[in-house]
């Protein structure tokens, strides 16, 4: 039965913890066996799939690194979930989806880790540094999910702004084939982002966060186009990290849950 991806904290497994989530991030993903494996960032940004259990042990690595973020959805409808991965500088930076597992298809007998067989599905360069990567549901008509990135723009009188896009899969909805849903440009340099239906209506809203100037905003997609409808700044207690979830179980909607600083 296909399994969802469920995010874990890596706090002293097999690498130091980073300054923030978004670099080291773990995760449990369908595969070859029927145990879950942990999808993390090394020191160097490569990609690693790990799981010693079960036959055969699953221990795929990225072919590249320098990645600075992953996100883990279904983008080809199979139940289980693939890797998209943002890395590099400038006119370098990319995005890339991995499909560490294949669970049906076509493979490349040259393409396998310990006899699974893996692919690359989709590849493309960016306008700006990636900094953070997410995927949500926000286009419902799509098939599979969508996924959210944020990336440098450039500077105005000296302060940092960023790029926030969303990709929607094209036909045949299968992770190969990915087109610009939507795009805006903000203020600020965001260090955290999630996902979630807050608002209950079948689309997912993005809440970012600015650490180094404390702010938090949630968007939404109205008619095709980002909007930021909800902020809160403090330059005394910054915000650090957010994650969407049903917290509460007596509430229809879910809960927005936040990290702030509080040691100043």
């Amino acid at each position: 039965m296909p399994r969802k991806l469920l995010f874990i904290l890596l706090l002293a497994l097999l690498l130091p913890l980073p300054a923030h989530a978004q670099d080291l991030q773990g995760a449990v993903v369908a595969a070859a066996n029927s145990d879950d494996e942990v999808v993390y960032l090394d020191p160097t940004g490569y990609i690693h799939v790990y799981d010693p259990q079960g036959s055969p042990q699953i221990t795929w690595v990225s072919p590249e690194g320098g990645w600075n973020a992953v996100a883990l959805g279904d983008f080809t409808g199979e139940g289980d979930d693939e890797i998209v991965a943002v890395g590099g500088e400038g006119s370098g930076s990319r995005l890339v989806i991995y499909d560490p597992v294949v669970a049906s298809g076509a493979v490349d007998a040259s393409q396998q880790f310990n006899g699974v067989p893996w692919k690359t599905l989709f590849a493309t360069y960016l306008s700006g540094t990636p900094r953070l990567v997410a995927v949500g549901e926000f286009n419902a008509a799509v098939t599979g999910d969508e996924i959210v990135y944020t990336t440098d723009a450039p500077a105005i009188n000296g302060d940092p702004r960023s790029q926030i896009t969303i990709l929607m899969q094209t036909s045949p909805a299968n992770g190969t084939a990915w087109t610009q849903y939507a795009t805006t440009t903000s203020g600020q340099q965001w260090s955290d982002i999630s996902t979630g239906d807050l608002e209950v209506s079948g689309i997912d809203n993005i809440a970012l966060i600015d650490e180094d100037r404390g702010v938090l905003s949630v968007f939404r997609l109205l008619n095709g186009a980002l909007q930021r409808y909800y902020v809160s700044a403090s330059d005394t207690r910054e915000w650090s990290s957010s994650a969407i979830g049903q917290v509460d179980p007596d509430t229809a909607q879910p809960e927005l849950v936040l990290v702030r600083r509080a040691d100043r």
